[in-house]
Protein backbone atom coordinates (compact mmCIF):
# COMPACT_ATOMS: atom_id res chain seq x y z
CA UNK A 1 0.00 0.00 0.00
CA UNK A 2 2.59 1.91 -0.01
CA UNK A 3 2.19 3.56 -3.56
CA UNK A 4 -1.28 4.20 -1.92
CA UNK A 5 0.35 6.88 0.98
CA UNK A 6 0.56 10.71 0.04
CA UNK A 7 1.63 13.03 3.29
CA UNK A 8 0.11 16.68 3.13
CA UNK A 9 -1.11 19.31 4.87
CA UNK A 10 -5.10 19.49 5.13
CA UNK A 11 -5.28 22.86 3.23
CA UNK A 12 -3.73 20.71 0.36
CA UNK A 13 -5.30 17.97 0.94
CA UNK A 14 -8.78 20.17 0.53
CA UNK A 15 -7.11 21.59 -2.05
CA UNK A 16 -6.98 18.22 -4.05
CA UNK A 17 -10.37 17.09 -3.10
CA UNK A 18 -11.70 20.55 -4.37
CA UNK A 19 -9.66 20.12 -8.02
CA UNK A 20 -10.62 16.28 -8.54
CA UNK A 21 -13.48 17.41 -10.95
CA UNK A 22 -11.01 20.41 -12.56
CA UNK A 23 -9.16 22.89 -11.77
CA UNK A 24 -11.97 25.19 -10.29
CA UNK A 25 -9.90 28.85 -10.26
CA UNK A 26 -9.08 28.14 -14.16
CA UNK A 27 -12.80 27.27 -14.54
CA UNK A 28 -13.91 30.27 -12.72
CA UNK A 29 -10.80 32.54 -14.79
CA UNK A 30 -12.27 31.46 -17.89
CA UNK A 31 -15.95 31.72 -17.06
CA UNK A 32 -15.56 35.33 -16.50
CA UNK A 33 -13.55 36.02 -19.26
CA UNK A 34 -16.31 34.79 -21.57
CA UNK A 35 -13.76 31.60 -22.78
CA UNK A 36 -15.18 28.52 -23.44
CA UNK A 37 -14.72 25.46 -20.34
CA UNK A 38 -11.17 24.15 -20.88
CA UNK A 39 -10.27 20.80 -19.56
CA UNK A 40 -8.01 20.76 -16.43
CA UNK A 41 -6.20 17.39 -15.03
CA UNK A 42 -5.86 18.24 -10.98
CA UNK A 43 -2.49 17.88 -9.54
CA UNK A 44 -1.80 17.17 -5.19
CA UNK A 45 1.34 19.01 -3.66
CA UNK A 46 2.76 16.65 -1.61
CA UNK A 47 5.45 17.71 0.60
CA UNK A 48 8.08 15.06 2.00
CA UNK A 49 7.55 12.02 4.63
CA UNK A 50 7.78 13.09 7.84
CA UNK A 51 6.61 16.92 7.05
CA UNK A 52 2.86 16.55 7.67
CA UNK A 53 1.56 19.14 9.81
CA UNK A 54 -2.11 20.42 10.34
CA UNK A 55 -1.21 23.76 9.00
CA UNK A 56 -3.03 26.91 6.25
CA UNK A 57 0.67 27.34 4.70
CA UNK A 58 3.57 24.49 4.35
CA UNK A 59 4.93 23.86 7.26
CA UNK A 60 8.37 25.72 8.74
CA UNK A 61 10.78 22.38 7.82
CA UNK A 62 9.58 22.02 4.51
CA UNK A 63 9.93 26.27 3.85
CA UNK A 64 13.54 26.26 5.56
CA UNK A 65 13.98 23.52 2.96
CA UNK A 66 12.49 24.52 -0.20
CA UNK A 67 11.57 22.87 -2.60
CA UNK A 68 11.08 19.51 -0.71
CA UNK A 69 7.38 19.48 -2.41
CA UNK A 70 6.40 18.02 -5.47
CA UNK A 71 3.78 17.42 -8.02
CA UNK A 72 2.99 14.44 -7.28
CA UNK A 73 0.32 13.98 -10.26
CA UNK A 74 -3.24 13.70 -10.51
CA UNK A 75 -4.74 11.57 -7.23
CA UNK A 76 -6.23 8.21 -7.80
CA UNK A 77 -9.73 8.69 -8.38
CA UNK A 78 -10.89 4.94 -7.72
CA UNK A 79 -14.81 5.66 -6.42
CA UNK A 80 -14.81 2.21 -4.31
CA UNK A 81 -11.19 2.74 -2.51
CA UNK A 82 -11.54 3.44 1.03
CA UNK A 83 -9.24 6.52 2.52
CA UNK A 84 -8.35 6.58 5.88
CA UNK A 85 -6.79 9.83 7.53
CA UNK A 86 -4.38 10.05 9.43
CA UNK A 87 -3.84 12.85 11.46
CA UNK A 88 -0.53 14.69 13.05
CA UNK A 89 0.29 17.51 15.35
CA UNK A 90 -3.74 17.59 16.66
CA UNK A 91 -2.61 20.94 18.85
CA UNK A 92 -2.77 22.36 15.78
CA UNK A 93 -5.86 21.55 14.14
CA UNK A 94 -7.72 23.46 17.21
CA UNK A 95 -5.49 26.30 17.22
CA UNK A 96 -6.84 29.65 16.55
CA UNK A 97 -5.26 29.64 13.00
CA UNK A 98 -7.56 26.61 11.58
CA UNK A 99 -10.45 26.02 13.95
CA UNK A 100 -13.42 27.53 12.90
CA UNK A 101 -11.80 28.84 9.99
CA UNK A 102 -12.79 28.26 6.24
CA UNK A 103 -10.31 27.42 3.61
CA UNK A 104 -11.23 30.04 0.61
CA UNK A 105 -10.07 29.11 -2.93
CA UNK A 106 -9.69 32.53 -4.87
CA UNK A 107 -8.41 33.06 -7.87
CA UNK A 108 -6.63 36.64 -9.20
CA UNK A 109 -7.66 38.23 -12.14
CA UNK A 110 -4.84 41.15 -13.66
CA UNK A 111 -5.58 43.80 -15.35
CA UNK A 112 -4.03 47.24 -15.79
CA UNK A 113 -7.28 48.74 -14.99
CA UNK A 114 -6.93 47.09 -11.57
CA UNK A 115 -4.25 49.08 -10.95
CA UNK A 116 -5.39 52.21 -12.43
CA UNK A 117 -8.30 52.51 -10.19
CA UNK A 118 -6.15 52.13 -6.93
CA UNK A 119 -4.27 54.75 -7.80
CA UNK A 120 -7.10 56.73 -7.84
CA UNK A 121 -8.48 56.10 -5.11
CA UNK A 122 -5.18 56.83 -3.40
CA UNK A 123 -4.68 60.10 -5.19
CA UNK A 124 -8.31 61.02 -3.45
CA UNK A 125 -7.35 59.52 -0.16
CA UNK A 126 -8.60 62.90 1.54
CA UNK A 127 -12.29 61.40 1.15
CA UNK A 128 -11.57 57.96 2.49
CA UNK A 129 -13.56 59.02 5.66
CA UNK A 130 -16.69 59.48 3.22
CA UNK A 131 -16.83 56.23 1.46
CA UNK A 132 -19.77 56.76 -0.32
CA UNK A 133 -19.17 59.99 -1.88
CA UNK A 134 -15.98 58.50 -2.90
CA UNK A 135 -17.58 55.65 -3.94
CA UNK A 136 -19.67 58.03 -6.20
CA UNK A 137 -16.34 59.72 -7.71
CA UNK A 138 -14.29 56.49 -8.79
CA UNK A 139 -17.49 55.14 -10.10
CA UNK A 140 -18.68 58.45 -12.11
CA UNK A 141 -15.39 59.83 -12.82
CA UNK A 142 -12.46 57.43 -13.28
CA UNK A 143 -11.88 56.30 -16.81
CA UNK A 144 -10.12 52.89 -15.58
CA UNK A 145 -13.89 52.30 -13.35
CA UNK A 146 -14.99 52.50 -17.19
CA UNK A 147 -12.96 49.96 -19.18
CA UNK A 148 -13.06 47.68 -16.53
CA UNK A 149 -16.65 47.68 -16.21
CA UNK A 150 -17.48 47.02 -20.03
CA UNK A 151 -14.69 44.49 -20.13
CA UNK A 152 -16.64 42.27 -17.57
CA UNK A 153 -20.10 44.00 -18.19
CA UNK A 154 -21.44 40.65 -17.49
CA UNK A 155 -20.27 40.56 -13.93
CA UNK A 156 -21.25 44.35 -13.13
CA UNK A 157 -22.35 43.05 -9.87
CA UNK A 158 -18.90 41.67 -9.03
CA UNK A 159 -17.14 44.68 -10.13
CA UNK A 160 -19.22 47.15 -8.13
CA UNK A 161 -18.80 44.61 -5.16
CA UNK A 162 -14.55 44.56 -5.73
CA UNK A 163 -14.11 48.34 -6.14
CA UNK A 164 -16.50 48.73 -2.79
CA UNK A 165 -14.42 46.38 -0.91
CA UNK A 166 -11.00 49.21 -2.20
CA UNK A 167 -13.36 51.87 -0.66
CA UNK A 168 -13.58 50.60 2.47
CA UNK A 169 -10.04 48.79 2.66
CA UNK A 170 -9.10 52.62 1.99
CA UNK A 171 -10.52 53.96 4.34
CA UNK A 172 -8.30 51.73 7.25
CA UNK A 173 -5.93 50.91 5.53
CA UNK A 174 -3.22 51.94 8.34
CA UNK A 175 -4.85 50.30 11.11
CA UNK A 176 -2.49 47.60 11.18
CA UNK A 177 1.40 48.58 11.43
CA UNK A 178 3.37 47.20 8.67
CA UNK A 179 7.16 47.18 7.96
CA UNK A 180 9.23 48.31 5.23
CA UNK A 181 12.29 46.16 4.33
CA UNK A 182 14.57 48.03 1.64
CA UNK A 183 16.20 45.01 0.59
CA UNK A 184 13.45 42.68 0.00
CA UNK A 185 11.48 45.71 -1.32
CA UNK A 186 8.45 44.26 0.50
CA UNK A 187 5.73 45.04 3.29
CA UNK A 188 5.83 42.65 6.33
CA UNK A 189 3.22 42.61 9.20
CA UNK A 190 4.16 41.92 12.84
CA UNK A 191 3.94 37.89 13.83
CA UNK A 192 4.58 36.93 17.21
CA UNK A 193 8.38 38.36 17.59
CA UNK A 194 9.11 39.05 13.89
CA UNK A 195 7.20 40.14 10.27
CA UNK A 196 6.12 37.86 8.26
CA UNK A 197 6.54 39.35 4.11
CA UNK A 198 3.71 37.31 2.53
CA UNK A 199 0.75 38.12 4.55
CA UNK A 200 -1.51 40.24 2.96
CA UNK A 201 -4.67 41.85 4.04
CA UNK A 202 -6.91 42.80 0.82
CA UNK A 203 -6.61 45.93 -0.79
CA UNK A 204 -5.17 47.54 2.67
CA UNK A 205 -1.93 46.18 1.75
CA UNK A 206 -1.85 47.70 -1.92
CA UNK A 207 -2.72 50.98 -0.19
CA UNK A 208 0.18 50.29 1.95
CA UNK A 209 2.52 49.79 -0.55
CA UNK A 210 1.14 53.13 -2.25
CA UNK A 211 2.02 55.22 0.74
CA UNK A 212 5.48 53.74 0.74
CA UNK A 213 6.00 54.67 -3.06
CA UNK A 214 4.58 57.94 -1.95
CA UNK A 215 7.18 58.28 0.79
CA UNK A 216 10.05 57.04 -1.30
CA UNK A 217 9.36 59.58 -3.87
CA UNK A 218 9.04 62.26 -1.33
CA UNK A 219 13.09 60.82 -0.16
CA UNK A 220 14.54 61.02 -3.65
CA UNK A 221 12.97 64.66 -4.08
CA UNK A 222 14.42 66.19 -0.83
Amino acid sequence: VSDRIRYSTITDLSEDMALAQGDIRELTKNLLEGQASKASTSTMLRCAPGMLQLSKAHPAACVEHWPPCSRAGPRPTNQNAEELLLVDEVDVFFGTDFYGQTYNQVVMLQSPEVSEILKFLWQHRDLRNTPRILLKKVTTECEAYSLFASKFASWDFLVQNEVTNMVMDLKDYDAIPVSYNRTLNKIGYKVMDGYDYNIVYGYRTAFAYLEIGSRLRNEEEI
